[in-house]
């Protein structure tokens, strides 16, 4: 329940998706995260536990974890911590203060 009312979501670079399927067929919960990636918009559904499977597991580094307004539905700021292998590799992971464009 807390999920649903978290400011904390799964953000997607709908540019550097390639529409794989991994990040869906890895979600315990079922979710169709390449639904939300293909549109770039932030995981919305409150299935959603944030375990990082599908971060972990994108071949693109896609998915990244960051902070929306919960009125706005904007983007607040992207996590510094990387959880994609792919993004450590490439160093593509913003500071924790900085706004997501």
């Amino acid at each position: 329940m807390f999920t649903r009312f978290s400011r904390f979501r799964i953000l997607a670079d709908k540019k550097k998706c390639i529409s794989c399927n991994v990040c869906t067929s890895v979600c315990h919960q079922g979710i169709d995260i390449m639904n939300f990636a293909n549109k770039g918009l932030p995981m919305e559904d409150p299935e959603c536990v944030r375990c990082s499977a599908c971060v972990q597991s994108c071949p693109t580094g896609v998915l990244t974890f960051g902070q929306v307004d919960r009125r706005t539905g904007a983007v607040v700021s992207v996590d510094s911590l990387v959880a994609s292998a792919v993004q450590l590799r490439e160093g593509t992971a913003r500071g924790a203060g900085e706004r997501a464009a």
